[in-house]
């Protein structure tokens, strides 16, 4: 979920692309519910979340289903997810559940959410700060956003794990081109700067994945 500018076309990725690619793209979001339902119910998070880059929602779907008097909405910058989304959601009953096409570092949704998660997607922007800027406007007072980001040790780890991979190695530095010419990365200090507020290590008071050096998993109360 990206400017416009990226190497992968993502409306063709989520259409077209194999089991292995599909679940590669996403790994970002493997795992991840049960340590934001710890986040959620520490928070009294009660009325609306929304995930930006939710790709194929597997944290909505489950989110959605466990906490079905919260309104959960997912957005992503390619139509052909939306549309895999929308028909699974009406499939299983999620009426809890809904989804747009956005596109960051601008999001044009006229509304805001208690919570707003972005796991796995600022590293595909070129615009990164822009689009923090962008996802702390969704958000309510009083509200939090979740989300990751590369950091500066993020290149060496992207350019080991291409080289560990005899099959993936080319389509890593591809998916990862501005990470790996470290033209979108941040720090804490940054962020502080862009929001006003010190990010916090993400479930921090829980148990569960909190990111990595990499590509760290952070709240920021507003």
């Amino acid at each position: 979920m990206s400017d416009g500018d990226e190497c992968i076309d993502w409306n063709t990725f989520w259409a077209e692309a194999g089991d292995e690619r599909r679940a590669m793209a996403a790994t970002g979001q493997y795992g991840q519910a049960e340590p934001l339902a710890q986040f959620i119910e520490q928070r009294g998070i009660s009325d609306s979340v929304a995930s930006i880059g939710c790709g194929p929602a597997h944290v909505l779907f489950e989110l959605a289903g466990r906490y079905p008097e919260v309104e959960f909405v997912g957005y992503d910058t390619a139509e052909s997810v939306i549309i895999e989304n929308r028909e699974r959601a009406e499939r299983t009953g999620r009426n809890n559940l809904t989804f747009g096409v956005e596109t960051l570092p601008e999001i044009e949704a006229e509304r805001q959410f208690e919570l707003v998660f972005s796991y796995g997607t600022l590293q595909y922007v070129r615009a990164i700060e822009q689009a923090v800027g962008s996802l702390y406007e969704l958000v309510v007072d009083g509200g939090y956003l979740v989300f990751d980001y590369p950091s500066r040790t993020m290149p060496a780890t992207i350019e080991r794990a291409a080289e560990d991979s005899d099959e993936h190695g080319e389509w890593l530095r591809e998916r990862f081109d501005l990470v790996l010419a470290r033209e979108n990365l941040l720090s804490y200090e940054r962020i502080h700067d862009l929001l006003g507020r010190w990010p916090r290590k993400f479930n921090a008071e829980g148990d569960g994945p909190t990111g990595s050096r990499a590509s760290p998993r952070v709240f920021v109360p507003k």
